[in-house]
């Protein structure tokens, strides 16, 4: 009975039910919309990768600045070789902008360049095809992996697409897989499109023509996974040690360099918490408030609804305007 009365009370005043309502939603919804955002980015593991929970980032950081900076190739080569027994496997990557398509206005996508493990380490089975591997060589024509979307777009999902080609930056590659549905890559922010072997880096970019020989060329991200008795700590101190060595090796290009390694479970970059942590706090302070602000303009609604009731109901001529129910009151 009550419910049906209080349904007959608001479609009485939908006016006042529609201020309540959109307030109510406007408050709710961007609650939601800040939450979501940083579930995902600090509380949720990335799409399409297995056990993510055991990645890690190997991070370069300068240790009087404490800022990270991007690795170098023969870096990351002498961790690889050097972090075997707390590593199950490692890879690095970069993520570059290309052009896709030749002839016409080429469209602008995203694409990682990727060290042969990139895929085997994080987990990842193709949807169509295979991925790259290892033991992949660049030959006469280059290999290219293409993301879900993209082959949705591009060839309506045609399964017939690793006998096809793509155009990007005005060469061709050889299309031998599809990403799964919804792996975008292992970094939040950091979407990619494409993915091509690490080898081609010196032929799509010429201020790349050296990052695999040269040490103080930098910029690859890296992410290692844990082997199954390994802890963070264990992992961090075994990469100092290989950072200590470095440094001690290559003066020119390593000195005052250290290595971080933090988990990579959400896919947020460690360079990129230092801005995403307080500005996630902000908005959720903001959001909060917002909140708490609807939820007062709606109690005040009540309030100013029940004085005009109270106010109606000194009038002599309608008493009933008191009552729940009309049939209840007399003149």
């Amino acid at each position: 009975m009550s419910m049906r009365y209080a349904i007959r009370s608001l479609l009485r005043q939908p006016l006042f039910t529609l201020s309540a309502v959109t307030t109510l939603a406007l408050g709710i919804g961007m609650n939601s919309t800040i939450f979501t955002f940083a579930n995902a980015a600090f509380f949720r593991g990335m799409s399409g990768i297995s056990a993510s929970e055991r990645l890690a980032w190997i991070s370069s950081v300068w240790r009087d600045r404490g800022r990270e900076v991007g690795m170098s190739y023969p870096d990351y080569a002498d961790y690889r070789e050097a972090t075997r027994d707390v590593l199950a496997g490692i890879f690095a990557f970069r993520p570059t902008p290309l052009s896709l398509g030749s002839g016409g206005e080429p469209q602008r996508i995203r694409g990682h360049l990727v060290t042969g493990s990139y895929f085997e380490t994080l987990g990842v089975a193709p949807a169509v095809g295979r991925l790259i591997a290892p033991d992949d060589r660049t030959g006469a024509l280059p290999t290219a992996v293409i993301g879900y979307r993209l082959w949705r777009e591009r060839s309506a999902a045609s399964p017939g697409i690793t006998a096809s080609t793509v155009a990007l930056n005005g060469r061709q590659f050889a299309v031998i897989g599809v990403a799964p549905e919804h792996f975008t890559g292992p970094a939040l922010g950091k979407a990619a499109d494409v993915w091509l072997p690490m080898a081609l880096a010196p032929q799509l970019r010429t201020d790349d023509s050296d990052i695999l020989t040269n040490r103080s060329t930098s910029g690859l991200l890296v992410i290692g996974r844990l082997r199954d008795d390994i802890t963070i700590a264990r992992a961090g101190t075994a990469v100092s040690a290989v950072a200590s060595r470095l440094e001690q090796a290559y003066p020119d290009s390593n000195t005052n360099r250290l290595a971080v390694v933090s988990s990579a479970e959400s896919g947020l970059p460690p360079a990129g918490r230092g801005e995403l942590l307080p500005l996630s706090a902000l908005l959720l302070t903001i959001t909060g408030i917002v909140l708490m602000i609807a939820c007062a303009n709606v109690a005040n609604l009540l309030l100013a609804r029940g004085a005009a009731r109270s106010a109606s109901c000194s009038v002599p001529s309608a008493p009933w305007r008191c009552c729940s129910h009309r049939s209840a009151c007399t003149a």
